[in-house]
């Protein structure tokens, strides 16, 4: 019973060392690079940025950009682009 033990102590040791060196590795990432999809949250309100499709009939065009409390949602995912005319290296 006791080599079991160790074989379950040796287990969940390497579990947690794994877990903590993909922690640390996030932790690592300091940039968002072009090319990243994001999602970005109000930690106050718990909201998320939000897109609309909707079609003006006149105007300059731009999009309709509100908060959702819905967490999966794909107007709710952002990429990150190079400005227009301009090139971006992906990360």
């Amino acid at each position: 019973m006791t080599h079991f033990f160790e074989i379950v102590y040796l287990v969940v040791a390497v579990s947690l060392i794994h877990t903590f060196d993909s922690i640390e590795a996030a932790r690592n990432n300091k940039f968002v690079t072009c090319g990243s999809v994001l999602k970005l949250l109000n930690v106050d309100y718990r909201v998320r940025l939000h897109s609309h499709d909707v079609k003006y009939g006149t105007g300059s065009g731009q999009q309709s950009v509100t908060a959702t409390e819905v967490q999966e949602d794909v107007n709710s995912h952002w990429s990150v682009m190079a400005a227009t005319g301009k090139f971006c290296e992906r990360g």
